[in-house]
């Protein structure tokens, strides 16, 4: 480490969640690309999953994500737990955005 430079964890106890509430603003769950206000877009899409942890094992944090499976565009994410609930979520975030799946390419999970 940079003698000049700071861990994050000193820039949190510096700055508090000030600097997690300005990401949080710049966060967008679903490509305004793919968001249609008045016509239904219908697309192939892929789907995936990929998981981290926060702090220690024991408290995993999945990305649940959808690309265009023609493009490879990031379509719609969410960050949550490996449960239905959260699949349910993004399926949500894409019916209101007006996105309707033509056809769902998977990883089998």
């Amino acid at each position: 480490r940079h003698p000049g430079h700071s861990t994050r964890a000193e820039n949190k106890h510096e700055h508090g969640d000030e600097y997690a509430k300005k990401k949080a603003d710049k966060v967008v769950a679903v490509n305004p690309a793919y968001v249609r206000t008045q016509a239904t877009l219908r697309i192939r899409l892929e789907a995936d999953e990929q998981w981290s942890y926060v702090q220690n094992k024991r408290n995993p944090r999945w990305l649940w994500w959808v690309g265009d499976h023609d493009t490879g565009e990031v379509v719609a994410f969410l960050f949550g737990r490996r449960t239905n609930a959260s699949f349910r979520r993004l399926l949500a975030l894409l019916a209101d955005s007006g996105v309707v799946v033509s056809r769902w390419f998977t990883d089998y999970w």
